[in-house]
């Protein structure tokens, strides 16, 4: 009996057994092997702690994500490990280069930022230099690029906002105003008996 109780318990705490696999992701994860899982009845926040564990990268697990993965076998590419899993238990998921932060997808944010003249081209160009970019939550601009729209995961939205506050604007500033200099107010002009 005691060892049955034993089996049991030991089933549900299957780890992930895991090596990553390069992808072509924003910040790419790091190159190894296929991810092999043996998951019977796991906690979804665990599963991904054990994923963290031996892939050597922190995942940020928000404290809405919930659900239990069950019957999820065979080997999987980081990515596609990631993807199945957010599939299975509504999540998303995004890469930073530094933690794999993972929400529900009702967290997923809208962002409409307006930009300067000519100002899309360079928020595009530093977000796929500083590997920020991500093919599956596209920064979208009106036809005069004065306007940017973006969904996705807060960690994504939050970088784009961040990297939008340091950019230089190419917008030409109005003018100072300029100012007359003061005047200094005359002495009033008193008549007696005019």
């Amino acid at each position: 009996m005691r060892y049955a109780s034993l089996i049991r318990h030991g089933l549900r705490h299957l780890a992930v057994m895991t090596c990553l696999i390069q992808t072509a992701d924003a910040a790419p994860l790091p190159d190894g092997d296929p991810v092999s899982l043996a998951i019977i009845h796991q906690d979804v926040k665990d599963v991904l702690q054990d994923f963290s564990l031996r892939i050597g990268i922190p995942i940020g697990v928000s404290p809405d994500v919930s659900g239990i993965v069950r019957d999820l076998k065979g080997s999987f590419a980081p990515r596609d490990f990631l993807d199945r899993l957010s599939t299975r238990h509504k999540l998303t998921w995004y890469y930073d280069g530094d933690i794999i932060h993972v929400t529900p997808v009702s967290a997923n944010r809208t962002l409409l930022i307006e930009l300067g003249l000519g100002d899309f081209d360079a928020l595009a160009r530093t977000l796929n230099d500083l590997e920020i970019a991500d093919d599956r939550y596209v920064v979208r601009r009106t036809p005069d690029a004065r306007v940017a729209r973006l969904s996705g995961p807060p960690a994504f939205v939050n970088l784009v906002e961040k990297t939008v506050g340091v950019l230089p604007s190419s917008t030409p500033k109005p003018p100072a105003a300029v100012q007359n200099p003061p005047t200094v107010p005359s002495r009033p002009r008193f008549c007696i008996g005019c």
